[in-house]
């Protein structure tokens, strides 16, 4: 049996369903549902994550976390940001990127509420669900408010920033990850 996906371009593993009944043996009796995964090596896709984390994020403070993007001959096509960031209330942060020629990107500000927490979100411009939309603790893949596209058709090479800010007082969390 050969399948085809159909996926976007991805550096990862990625995990697959065949539904109970889509496959059969050879006497016809369908199979058990199915899960498996495999892994995506893009050869154009490179990710950096920052290491001095992770970082408290005090009430009424601004925390930044730096990536270095080593001296490359390349152009950014795209550019998605993943984070994880602890914090009792999501409502207070404000989040930025800048890279390393001085643009800057919101990436939101002021969404989700009281609710805790950024779990595995992944901003990206082509995801069809605008981060202001979403719940806590906004899993999965979001649109940005601002526009990450902004990048494309830079030399990614030197120092990108992410910028935190708690607005608010009374609750404060902890940057984990950002890459």
């Amino acid at each position: 049996v050969r399948y085809t996906v159909d996926i976007p371009a991805v550096d990862d593993t990625v995990t697959f369903t065949i539904a109970a009944g889509e496959l059969a043996d050879a006497h016809g009796t369908p199979g058990w549902e199915y899960v498996g995964t495999f892994v995506v090596d893009h050869p154009n896709i490179e990710n950096y994550s920052a290491t001095n984390l992770p970082l408290q994020l005090l009430d009424d403070a601004t925390v930044t976390a730096t990536i270095a993007v080593p001296n490359e001959s390349a152009t950014l096509i795209d550019l998605d940001v993943a984070l994880d960031i602890s914090h009792t209330w999501n409502a207070d942060l404000d989040v930025y990127l800048i890279a390393p020629n001085g643009t800057t990107v919101e990436l939101f500000t002021d969404v989700g509420g009281s609710s805790s927490n950024f779990t595995g979100t992944v901003l990206d411009d082509e995801a069809s669900m605008p981060i202001g939309w979403g719940s806590a603790p906004f899993t999965g893949y979001h649109r940005p408010e601002g526009s990450l596209s902004s990048f494309d058709g830079i030399n990614p090479a030197g120092i990108w920033t992410l910028v935190v800010t708690d607005d608010v007082g009374w609750d404060t969390g902890t940057l984990n990850s950002w890459t």
